[in-house]
């Protein structure tokens, strides 16, 4: 733990000086309003897919001919499908977003991430 008085890791000094790295960085600006779309998007396209898997399941079980049962589990592999694709979208960016911070601070402050 460090020493109040060395006013290098505590209070608005290191604010200051974690806002003024980060204006020296070059974000790229916009970004975060598409990967947000995306992330939402991914969400939604996985909600969709389950819930197709759980309509294709609930008809299925109504259905007495061999062939309308197997049209019910096509429905319900384009369902998993979607869910698949969806997680896969929202995890790539939802980690994209932790990491990219990660990365930033790791930038912004080395002396921290040698251990002191």
């Amino acid at each position: 733990m460090t020493h109040p008085s060395d006013g290098s890791r505590t209070g608005p000094d290191r604010n200051e000086r974690f806002d003024a790295e980060l204006a020296k960085v070059r974000l790229r600006t916009g970004v975060a309003a598409r990967e947000r779309r995306w992330l939402l998007g991914g969400a939604a396209v996985a909600g969709a897919g389950a819930l197709t898997v759980l309509v294709a399941f609930a008809v299925s079980l109504r259905l007495a001919d061999s062939r309308d049962v197997g049209s019910m589990v096509v429905l319900a592999v384009f369902g998993l499908t979607l869910t698949v694709i969806g997680v896969a979208a929202w995890l790539r960016f939802a980690l994209g977003r932790v990491l990219r911070l990660l990365v930033l601070r790791l930038l912004v402050e080395p002396d921290r991430a040698s251990g002191d």
